[in-house]
């Protein structure tokens, strides 16, 4: 390797007119190397000594570029990833590397396999305690066991202010899957003054976009106790909900794919929450904003969140009326409750709370049979909010949800609560 004195020689011989030989003798180096620096100099190429290897260049490309691209060139999760799983790529246990170094890397050694940009929007400002956005996102994921993926779907929900997130794995977009998602978030994190969800049609009848929104009765009738204001986003505007709709994606690229490549022996979906449980923990948790971490900014929110009190007890999932086959039996998630006799081919009221406890009663109000559903049974077990009546008994659809939804709120007793 020529020195750089040894550089600025050649370069003032040379042009004084000395020949090649001379200079390699002055120099004393050979004339093989005057000639290929003099060569690369006419050529514009540097000759100066390189800087040190990145160590990704000792990584397994090929899962290096599959993961880069899965995780949608988000270079940031790929640099966890690395972290947490050097072997997968075939580094050392103790690999270290900073977020922008992989990201140098990538864009470097991969230009093609960047990100495209998107136009920008306002960000929403709120206060804290004010809202809280809720949506759905889809993803994939192999079980232990497994040949091919299954498709999953998770409830998330976040508190702008303080970035605060809640996922849950539910089977699929059902109403009972939004109210069980939103009851069970409410019952552990607290009550924001206002929730902000999209124009499914489980949450929202009708929305044109001009202010005048319809909720469905049954969105209305959980949040109402707790005083909580349902609003909806403008039509085929997804970005209103912002933070839940960046949430989602963060949530794909660095918990699924995360758990995915770590190949650890998950083989339902209560281990998978279990995991999702932690990851929000030691991984989401931790997201610094604005010098402190997620969990910090939360801790100074709870303080303007309304928690429900006996919330175990108390938070509803869903209900519906419907009625009884003709030997006085309904099925609830897949099993089948006995009802007495008398009941056959009569209107029953249904209530699920989010623990798994139920109560069955006549529109009356007398109580009928109360018991528990298990938690993991309800959240892979496809339950509608439309009744699913035995033998040829009609569905009940709720034309007057005022009438049904006191009703219902006196069966769970959410009276007691807002009354204290």
């Amino acid at each position: 390797m020529i020195k750089t004195q040894e550089r600025q020689r050649i370069r003032r011989m040379h042009a004084e007119g000395l020949s090649i030989t001379a200079i390699a003798k002055e120099v004393g180096i050979s004339r093989t190397t005057v000639y290929a620096y003099l060569q690369d100099q006419e050529r514009g190429l540097r000759t100066s000594r390189r800087g040190p290897v990145s160590k990704l260049f000792h990584a397994d490309q090929e899962k290096l570029v599959e993961a880069y691209t899965a995780l949608g060139g988000n270079a940031t999760a790929l640099a966890q990833l690395l972290r947490s799983s050097p072997e997968v790529f075939g580094l050392e246990k103790e690999f270290v590397m900073s977020d922008r170094s992989v990201l140098r890397f990538m864009t470097t050694r991969y230009p093609d396999l960047g990100k495209p940009k998107k136009p920008a929007y306002q960000a929403f400002v709120c206060e804290p305690g004010q809202q809280l956005q809720i949506d759905f996102t889809f993803g994939e994921f192999r079980f232990a066991g497994q040949a091919k993926p299954t498709k999953l779907s998770f409830f998330e929900a976040v508190y702008p202010w303080s970035h605060k997130a809640f996922v849950m794995v539910l089977p699929g977009t059902v109403q009972s899957s939004w109210m069980m998602g939103i009851s069970t978030c409410l019952a552990r994190l607290g009550c924001p003054a206002e929730i902000l969800c999209d124009n499914d049609k489980s949450l929202v009848i009708h929305n044109r976009g001009t202010g005048n929104v319809r909720f469905h009765p049954d969105f209305e009738w959980l949040l109402r106790p707790f005083g909580i204001k349902p609003v909806a986003c403008r039509p085929s505007r997804p970005q209103t909900k912002g933070s839940v709709e960046r949430f989602g994606r963060y949530f794909k690229e660095n918990c699924l794919l995360r758990l995915q490549y770590l190949n650890r022996n998950i083989r339902n979906i209560m281990e998978l929450q279990s995991e999702i449980d932690q990851w929000i923990v030691d991984i989401a948790d931790t997201r610094t904003f604005g010098g402190k971490t997620v969990a910090q900014w939360f801790e100074e929110e709870r303080g303007f969140l309304a928690i429900p009190g006996h919330a175990d007890t108390y938070m509803p999932v869903a209900h519906r009326i419907e009625v009884a086959s003709r030997r006085a039996a309904v099925h609830l998630y897949g099993q089948r409750f006995q009802l007495p006799p008398e009941c056959a081919g009569t209107w029953v009221a249904i209530t699920v709370r989010h623990n798994g406890e139920f109560l069955i009663s006549t529109m009356e109000g007398r109580e009928l049979l109360t018991g528990a559903i298990p938690v993991d049974q309800m959240q892979t077990y496809k339950f509608d909010s439309k009744a699913v009546t035995a033998d040829t008994a009609p569905a009940f659809e709720l034309e007057q949800p005022n009438r049904v939804s006191h009703h219902m709120q006196d069966l769970v007793g959410i009276e007691r609560y807002t009354n204290g």
